[in-house]
């Protein structure tokens, strides 16, 4: 198995330095290496699976639509506000001086 290097460390009197790929057998204790944060088990093939079927696009529709009820409550609410705005502008009480 190959790992890369992700912290500087120095194994068997070879110093290995951040993003070299060393073998297994180079390395003395790759259990503890890993765990103290120093290596990872490298990655074999550089492809990234991509994302298949209905998920990805529901997922996308599910945002836009999230968004658009956000600003369809948003417009609702300023609407009612300039309603209640202009009822107070035109509401009077009127009360006789004596």
């Amino acid at each position: 198995m190959q790992y890369l290097v992700l912290r500087p460390f120095t194994s068997y009197g070879v110093f290995y330095k951040k993003g070299d790929i060393v073998d297994e057998s180079m390395i003395r204790s790759p259990y503890l290496r890993r765990s103290e944060g120093k290596i990872v088990p490298a990655v074999s093939s550089a492809r990234v699976p991509e994302e298949v079927g209905p998920t990805a696009e529901t997922s996308d529709s599910f945002i836009e639509d999230s968004i658009k009820d956000t600003d369809e409550t948003a417009e609702v609410e300023a609407e009612a506000e300039n309603k209640q705005e202009e009822k107070d502008l035109f509401s009077f009480s009127f009360t006789p001086q004596k």
